[in-house]
């Protein structure tokens, strides 16, 4: 699978968050939602609740648009996806939230 497209507009976010399937984990929420095109394209929202430090929400970001994409290498079919990490993402080792995805993503 190449790499994930971002999700940019507030509209597709909005029903993917409204319509899409919800999966719980204990580092983040996945909101997906299947489509027909070929492309998985993914939002990741870190809100200001999770820290004021724009810096630390922008980690939090990397690491868990990272995670994703070791997750997801290999999977077949198209969706959007729309990810609410949580505070924990930061310290959470890498290799815990790529099981966590993994885990998710097979349920």
């Amino acid at each position: 699978m190449e790499a994930p497209q971002p999700l940019r507009k507030k509209e597709d976010i909005v029903r993917v968050l409204r319509q899409g399937r919800r999966l719980h984990a204990p580092l983040f929420r996945l909101h997906m939602r299947a489509q027909k095109s070929s492309a998985v394209r993914v939002a990741i929202v870190v809100g200001v609740a999770v820290s004021k430090k724009a810096v630390v929400r922008n980690r939090i970001r990397r690491r868990t648009r990272e995670a994703f994409l070791r997750a997801t290498a290999g999977h077949k079919g198209a969706f959007d996806a729309v990810i609410l990490p949580n505070a924990q993402t930061e310290h959470a080792p890498f290799s815990e939230l790529v099981s966590a995805f993994k885990k998710v993503l097979s349920s």
